[in-house]
This record gives structure tokens, C-alpha cells and sequence, in this order.
């Protein structure tokens, strides 16, 4: 844990950099020359649209690629330790990238709103939104796992007779997950769309990024919801299973119904 958070507080100091970086009077404002060529050479516009590419680059691998594949490797096997590591390491390298992202795109607001509104963007409204909830979702997921360790050994060592399963804050982190992953994939069309309008970015080159995301993004978000789709369809059916077997042990415990092997019953 304490790992984590020292991880957590790099990702926090390197997010704030550009942030530091762009207080009044440290940068330079872009020309005024209405062929735009002063505007394209300036340097500030340079570092603007590397800081740009760097955050669209971190935000799209942190959810269309790094969460998404976490919850597809957990899903393979549920119950093996090796995979639940796995999916917690993915998904906290996903936030650190994230957050690094996000402190990208707050210097890219602040630089965008001194030529047109920008706060009030879906893009970056909805950024903001889906950092706050990921910040819930790995203490989420830490306690519907000690509550389900706790259930586990309970019911392995014949104190409940109710086997354990997904717990409630369980669902909230699973319903919490796919939210998040797909807001962030909608997100990232939604600021492909914005930069399209930047004084930091041209439209030819994000026509090229509309198509390039759509078809990376697209695919994983589909591979994603295909893998979720089957595991909730094969963990219903093994529920099912599990409460009829349990069914049927307690109808043969009950004292008032003798238990009767299945050769007995066909003769």
C-alpha cells in the first residue's frame, strides 16, 4: 500500500508540472498573423501540441486499452490469484496514467480558454468526472474482496450454509468499472472533436485520429463487452447450477424426507 501511494504522489507531482508551467506570463502567446504562419512557428504552439498528443496518447491507452484489458485478463479466471495481481496492477498503472493525463489536459483548458470556452466542453467536463470516480473504484474492488475472503472461509469451514458471491459493493465496482470504460472511450471521440477546433491542433490531422481511435477504440471496447457478456451468461448458469445442488443437500438432510439413492428411487 505504501507503494501504491508513492506511486500515487509521483503521478500527482508530474501531473502538476504543466500545470506550474503555465502560470501567467510564463509562456508565450501564439501570433495574431491571419495567414497563420507566425501562429504555426512559435514555440509555444510546438510545446502545446506535443503536450496535446501526450495527453490524448496516455487518456486513450489508460481506457481503451490498459482497464479494459485488466477486467478481460481477471475474467479468464476469476478465482486465480495470479490473474486477480494482474488486474490490480493493470488497473492502478491505468490511474497513474490517467491521472498524468488529466494534469496534461487541465495546462491544455487553461491554455485553450484564453482563445474560446473551454471548461464548459463535454470533454473535459466529463474528464474531470471520470477521474473522481476511478479514484473510488480500487477501494471498491480492496473491500468486496476481504468481505468475499471473509464469506469464503466462513462457508469452507461450515459456519454458513450460504455460499459467497458478489458482494453489493462488488456490483457497484463491476457497474462503476464498465461505466467508467465506457465513458472514457465516448470521452475520447468527444476530445478528438475539441482538438479539432484547438489553436494547438489542425482538423486534417485529428480526421486522421477520428479513424485511427474509432477503430482501436471501437474494437477493444467490443472485445470488452463480449468477454463481460459471456462471463455474467456462464456465471448465472453456474449460480443456478450451484442453488439446485444446494437444494437438493438440504431436501435430503430433512429429517422428515429420508435421503434415497438414485438406484433406490428407479426401482
Amino acid at each position: 500500500m505504501t507503494k501504491i501511494l508513492q506511486s500515487l504522489l509521483a503521478a500527482v507531482f508530474v501531473a502538476a508540472i504543466p500545470i506550474v508551467a503555465s502560470s501567467p506570463g510564463s509562456s508565450s502567446h501564439p501570433g495574431t498573423d491571419e495567414t497563420g504562419n507566425e501562429l504555426a512557428m512559435s514555440p509555444a504552439l510546438r510545446m502545446s501540441d506535443n503536450i496535446l498528443i501526450t495527453h490524448a496518447v496516455l487518456a486513450a491507452l489508460a481506457w481503451s486499452f490498459f482497464v479494459p484489458l485488466g477486467a478481460i485478463v481477471l475474467r479468464l479466471n476469476i478465482q486465480s490469484p495470479l490473474l486477480l495481481k494482474i488486474h490490480v496492477y493493470l488497473q492502478m498503472c491505468s490511474y497513474l496514467i490517467y491521472i498524468i493525463a488529466v494534469g496534461l489536459g487541465i495546462w491544455l483548458a487553461r491554455e485553450s480558454a484564453k482563445y474560446k470556452p473551454t471548461w464548459s466542453n463535454p470533454h473535459v467536463i466529463i474528464g474531470l468526472v471520470v477521474l473522481l470516480a476511478a479514484l473510488f473504484q480500487p477501494f471498491l474492488g480492496l473491500i468486496h474482496h476481504e468481505i468475499f475472503k471473509k464469506h469464503l472461509l466462513r462457508w469452507r469451514a461450515g459456519l454458513s450454509m450460504q455460499r459467497p458471491g458478489r458482494t453489493v459493493l462488488g456490483r457497484v465496482h463491476v457497474w462503476n468499472g464498465r461505466m467508467l470504460i465506457t465513458l472514457g472511450t465516448i470521452n475520447g471521440a468527444c476530445g478528438i472533436r475539441l482538438a479539432s477546433t484547438s489553436p494547438f491542433q489542425d482538423a486534417a490531422a485529428t480526421r486522421k485520429a477520428y479513424i485511427g481511435f474509432g477503430v482501436a477504440a471501437g474494437t477493444m471496447w467490443l472485445l470488452y463487452a463480449g468477454v463481460s457478456g459471456l462471463f455474467e451468461f456462464r456465471r448465472t448458469v453456474r449460480e443456478r447450477c450451484e442453488r439446485q445442488a444446494d437444494g437438493h443437500i438440504k431436501k435430503s438432510e430433512d429429517p422428515q424426507v429420508p435421503y434415497q439413492p438414485a438406484e433406490e428411487l428407479k426401482s
